[in-house]
């Protein structure tokens, strides 16, 4: 499963239903990839099951290495994202970024710190020890909802902003002012983007912005509205309380290479390659992309064209022609799911659902009357 994939809100559910049905239990997804961290770090967090706060909602937030101007970022609605940037900046909004580069949500904030690449865990550490020794935390929700504070404070505690500014070469006022500004709010959240995640330290990167988001408070309440209760869904009515830690990697389906198992993220994909080039019982022979491109996504290129070679059947479900569908046996055109019936009209777009099927290396059919 692919970024592609996860746009349509039934991708996911019938592509690995599908698989499920044929009795297999091997499904990767492109998470694992570009942000293992955020699943990972929140099996050993712990989850606020009622959620966090929206950035419309926030009276502060802090951006690690994403840029939501030109991408999708957690809490930030895609829809003209730098007008409503200005306009939460207009009502009196902090907003903090870290990120090595002068990117173009940076021109809206109050504080831009650029660490050396890498360095983001000793900024976050350096950014909780402040709010500890000042006593900025939210005493009474951190009392009734977690537990480990006294660990998490003595493992901060030899991250002074002086030594964390060393690190990330950034000055040690401006650790010390991000700090005060995120724990300012009584409604903020922290989150970072998918280069902190790909990063040698994605995991611990996302595990201290859960503590900060924690220690500070900014999680939603009861009684606060749910902003998206879902649909497609189960019905449920999130309570605000916590969810405790579970096991984050080390169960499940375990593959052959490395002694990989399942994960909170799923299993990893950076092994699949070897998955299918090793030879002998349980080795993939059939892949079935949805909506992703390993032949540019996957780790190790060379090796990854390699396995896509080896394998006895390649389909690819995809709106255009990719790396992997020109090297795919069969290719299923599906159309965006933004043309596709039950979304169509609220983007403006009135066309029937079409979808064609072609082979590899030849151009593309007329979509189908059918539409199969």
């Amino acid at each position: 499963m692919g970024t592609y994939g996860g746009i349509h809100p039934t991708a996911s559910a019938f592509g690995v239903g599908w698989l499920l049905a044929l009795g297999s239990h091997m499904v990767f997804t492109a998470a694992t990839i570009d942000q293992p961290g955020k699943n990972i770090a929140n099996a050993l967090h712990g989850r606020w099951i009622r959620g966090p706060y929206l950035f419309d909602e926030a009276d502060t937030w802090l951006i690690v290495g994403a840029n939501p101007i030109v991408s999708l970022s957690e809490g930030i609605s895609p829809a003209n994202t730098a007008r409503r940037i200005r306009d939460d900046r207009r009502r009196g909004q902090k907003l903090v970024v870290i990120d090595p580069r002068r990117t173009e949500v940076t021109r809206f904030a109050d504080l831009h710190l650029q660490p050396r690449p890498g360095q983001d865990p000793a900024l976050l550490a350096a950014m909780i020890h402040v709010i500890l020794e000042e006593e900025r935390y939210d005493r009474g929700f951190v009392i009734a909802n977690a537990h480990g504070f006294e660990a998490l404070e003595a493992t901060v505690a030899p991250f002074s902003p002086e030594i964390a500014a060393r690190r990330a070469s950034v000055p040690a006022q401006d650790i010390i002012r991000a700090a005060r500004i995120l724990s300012s709010g009584s409604r903020g959240c922290a989150f970072a983007g998918t280069g902190p995640n790909i990063s040698g330290y994605g995991n611990l990167t996302e595990y201290l912005l859960l503590c900060l988001n924690t220690l500070c408070g900014h999680w939603r309440r009861q009684g606060e509205t749910l902003p998206n209760p879902g649909v497609l869904l189960p019905s449920a009515t999130p309570v605000a309380q916590p969810s405790p830690p579970r096991q984050a990697w080390g169960y499940g389906e375990k593959l052959r290479v490395r002694g990989l198992t399942n994960t909170a993220g799923g299993l990893p994909t950076a092994a699949l390659a070897d998955e299918i080039l090793l030879e002998g019982e349980g080795q993939i022979r059939a892949l079935l992309c949805i909506g992703g491109n390993p032949a540019v996504a996957w780790p190790d290129q060379l090796k990854t064209l390699e396995a896509l070679d080896k394998l006895e059947l390649c389909v690819t479900l995809d709106i255009k022609m990719s790396a992997t569908a020109r090297l795919a046996d069969y290719v299923i055109a599906v159309c965006s799911p933004y043309s596709s019936a039950g979304l169509g009209r609220d983007f403006g777009v009135d066309e029937p659902r079409r979808s064609c099927c072609f082979l590899p290396h030849v151009a593309m059919m007329k979509p189908t009357d059918s539409g199969v």
